[in-house]
């Protein structure tokens, strides 16, 4: 016997304002077609993608009839859109590279993506007769769990890629999945959180209040997550988010996200560099806010003479960042150490705001010498007083070490016991500032070339071989300073061969944007090592300099650049 098919429908103007409409449509749907959680997540996928490219793509956000059917026939679902705006059909859409991170990916296309492969068969058909687009999606009920296609969804995004499938599906099973409708607040600025989000559907924005502007700090599609920080640092929610569209997040409680922390050290690593450019994001706003206010507050000073207070308060700022500025001088060293057949060259150009890059080159006896290259968290005073602490212990730590050879009997127990003691004492001491460290400490032996690192998070250093033209990243081994402890930071041995280079750099080096809004980033830095002339590590920095002010022009510079780089005379 077969069973008869149950329809719904509904016909609307294509437009943002009809979003909730389809969002009731689609609740109603799931409820009284008795669909399966794969099948409703498809739908969800279906509404919040599809329909959301219809409206902004096919009809360019002018309106046009719409017309959406879901059809259930013996357990299987069928949905079917009906639109005559331009045509597209998304199974010849380019597949979206799933390489990088989110951040790293343009906007678009991974929602059509995830709909084409969630979906049991996606068809699309265009009329030439009358200019209608329709588009068949079909999932059927399966008996592979509720959480298998959220699983499915997690594992094809590279935050969770090689991820143990098992602690996946836990993390679903226990995980909730929230609506939004759109327009509706996920939370507030403010807000006490203790748990993060992971967008699986629509578009959803963060949002800062800054004066009397409210700031669009970052749009976030689906395999974004969102309020991470929080669970990092236990500090309140730092901005606003709010649905753009019809959305679905799945919602991880503080205990899993520190499970997927410890289970998945390339994931929490990825999430760290997502909140801080989300910080250095907001931190570049609000420069700019305070360059903008500066600018009237001058312009009133000249036309009225009578803005002595603002006069006292811009000198104080003057004076707080003229004493950073001098902190961060006085803690790179006045010289540095050439070994026989070696160059090693630095260089450190701060930013108007005074950040927290810092650089550092000590002898430990028997030739060794320590190299170090890292960025604190932050701008200001703050920044400033925090690389001198980590300098110091640092420091401190190292020659200790190196004094007591029966502390660390070899180069890999120094540099892995020097970083972790800098690590203990300020996530014990100073864990309450939310301040951390990205790190690249490394010890050279020049009778060998020999070089024993540890990447604390920190930019990967480059070594590239001039003769053969081979570049090899030095990655990180474990987390930045100061996050949490104990951390477990590895050791790990390369060498520098003559005909090599090795060049450590912060962010700054590739983060340098011009006028317009162009990034100087890390394959532009990778072209000028490779195709520059430079015959040691003086003249290697001084190309890189160069290029990066080319490129720059007479932008403003937003963040400090600190470069290293480490050549063989022989």
């Amino acid at each position: 016997m077969t069973t008869a098919p149950t329809d719904l429908q509904i016909a609307l103007d294509a437009r943002w304002d009809q979003l909730p409409a389809l969002t009731a449509f689609t609740a109603e749907a799931e409820d009284s077609l008795g669909l399966t959680s794969e099948q409703m997540f498809v739908l969800e996928l279906v509404v919040e993608e599809i329909v959301t490219n219809v409206i902004k793509y096919g009809y360019r956000e002018q309106g046009g009839p719409l017309e959406l059917c879901c059809r259930a026939t013996a357990g299987d679902l069928e949905i079917v859109i009906r639109d005559r705006g331009m045509p597209f059909d998304p199974t010849q859409a380019s597949r979206p590279d799933l390489s990088g991170g989110v951040q790293d990916r343009p906007v678009g296309g991974l929602g059509v993506f995830l709909v084409c492969e969630m979906a049991d068969t996606v068809h699309y058909t265009h009329s030439e007769a009358d200019g209608w687009n329709e588009l068949v999606v079909t999932k059927s009920a399966s008996n592979d769990g509720n959480v298998q296609p959220l699983v499915e969804f997690l594992q094809r995004l590279p935050l969770f890629m090689g991820m143990d499938e098992s602690i996946l599906t836990r993390m679903v099973q226990s995980a909730h999945r929230q609506r939004l409708a759109p327009g509706e607040t996920l939370f507030h600025e403010g807000d006490v959180g203790a748990e993060c989000f992971i967008v699986m559907a629509g578009d959803v924005d963060v949002v800062k209040q800054l004066g009397d502007e409210l700031v669009l700090l970052e749009r976030c599609r689906p395999g974004s997550i969102i309020g991470e920080m929080a669970l990092i640092d236990n500090s309140p929610r730092a901005a606003s988010v709010r649905s753009r569209t019809s959305a679905t997040l799945l919602r991880i409680t503080e205990s899993e996200f520190m499970t997927l922390m410890h289970a998945n050290p390339t994931a929490a690593m990825a999430l760290l560099r997502g909140g801080t450019a989300r910080l250095r994001t907001s931190t570049s706003q609000m420069i700019r806010g305070l360059e903008q206010k500066n600018t009237e507050l001058a312009r009133a000073y000249d036309d009225l003479k009578a803005a002595q207070s603002e006069l006292l308060r811009l000198e104080r700022i003057e004076r707080e960042l003229a004493i950073a500025r001098d902190i961060q001088r006085f803690f790179l060293p006045s010289s540095i150490p050439q070994p026989d057949g070696w160059q090693i060259a630095a260089y450190n150009e701060g930013a108007l705001e005074v950040g927290g890059d810092f650089y550092d080159v000590l002898e430990l006896g028997d030739g060794r010498i320590a190299l170090v290259v890292a960025d604190a968290c932050g701008k200001g005073v703050p920044a400033a007083l925090f690389v001198a602490l980590t300098r110091s212990l640092l420091r401190s730590a190292s020659q200790a070490l190196a004094a007591r050879p029966e502390t660390a009997p070899d180069v890999e127990t120094l540099a892995m016991t020097a970083v972790d003691m800098t690590n203990t004492y300020i996530a014990r001491e100073h864990g309450a500032s939310n301040m951390f460290t990205t790190l690249f400490y490394a010890v050279l032996e020049p009778e060998t070339g020999r070089l024993t690192y540890v990447n604390a998070g920190h930019n990967p250093p480059l070594v590239f071989d001039r003769a053969t033209g081979e570049l090899r990243p030095l990655e990180a081994t474990g987390l930045p300073v100061g996050i949490m402890q104990p951390l477990d930071y590895k050791a790990r041995v390369t060498h520098i061969a003559p005909s090599e280079f090795l060049l450590a750099f912060t962010d700054g080096a590739t983060e340098a944007f011009d006028a317009a809004g162009n990034v100087f980033d890390d394959d532009a830095l990778i072209s000028v090592i490779r195709s520059a002339e430079y015959s040691d590590a003086a003249s290697m920095l001084s190309c890189i300099r160069t290029a990066i002010k080319n490129f720059v022009g007479r932008a403003p510079q937003t963040d400090d650049i600190t470069l290293m780089a480490i050549s063989r005379s022989h």
